[in-house]
């Protein structure tokens, strides 16, 4: 099974782009903090840095609402991309995560619209029925 779940703040603004395919892929990166007390009673904050990659018309929506800082919970898989150097011949991957479903999670540019919304959640359905919406 590989599903991945994570809530995080953006790092950079999304990228769309367009393949020779057609298809849009959206590609922005998010950042998780951590924090807990070690052994001896300190206090270890960690920031982990995921890359994450959001295809079709789903992508299109987290670039058109989110920008750097927002904060994003996201529902995927993990992709593993794999290749030689060509200068080197060093073995090279890439680790990041797939969407498969997101959620808003407020911040200043969504819960404008609602007075009462600090702890609300926009949904968003999953990328195959946004597909299928007219519009």
């Amino acid at each position: 099974m590989n599903i991945i779940i994570l809530k995080g703040n953006l790092t950079r603004d999304p990228q769309v782009k367009t393949l020779n395919s057609g298809k849009k892929v959206t590609e922005f990166s998010i950042a998780i903090n951590e924090s807990y007390k070690n052994a001896a009673g300190e206090k270890v904050e960690k920031v982990f840095f995921i890359e994450c990659q959001s295809w079709g018309n789903q992508g299109e929506i987290i670039s058109k609402h989110l920008t750097k800082g927002d904060p994003i919970l996201i529902n995927g898989k993990l992709s593993i991309d794999t290749w030689e150097a060509k200068d080197t011949g060093t073995k090279l991957s890439k680790t990041r995560v797939v969407i498969e479903q997101f959620e808003f999670c407020g911040g200043k540019r969504h819960s404008a619209s609602n007075s009462s919304s600090e702890n609300k959640v926009a949904h968003i359905a999953p990328m195959n029925e946004i597909e299928e919406i007219p519009f």
